[in-house]
């Protein structure tokens, strides 16, 4: 079975979000983890068989960290990148943002069989 290829981070981002992907034969489904934004803040890009997800997460209001702290959380931009594995049609992906989850469903392209995949 073949999945999507993932860029882990690119290099002009802060940081890249978790992302979860499942490919069966009738689609590719990805969830991306990305809290604390609103779905303005978003911006997905598609070009030939690359999925592009980026936007900038602010820190919620305008605290200044000068004392020790945890700092778990990543804040400023962020980007995902994911080549789609042949036979998908990324021009009829949809998406949706619920919840601090973003939601994109890669149908298989019409009249093929994704290789590889049972």
């Amino acid at each position: 079975m073949e999945l999507p290829a993932r860029s882990v981070k690119p290099e002009d981002s802060a940081w890249s979000p978790n992302c979860d992907v499942v490919v069966s034969k009738e689609r590719v489904i990805i969830l991306v983890e990305l809290a604390g934004l609103r779905a303005a803040d978003l911006e997905i890009t598609m070009q030939e068989n690359r999925l592009q997800i980026q936007g900038n997460r602010q820190r919620p209001g305008a605290e200044t960290v000068n004392v020790p702290s945890i700092g778990e959380v990543k804040f400023g931009r962020f980007q995902a990148v994911l080549e789609m594995p042949p036979g998908f049609d990324l021009a009829q992906a949809k998406a949706a943002y619920s919840n601090g989850f973003l939601r994109i469903e890669v149908p298989a392209a019409e009249g093929t069989t994704s290789p590889g995949v049972l």
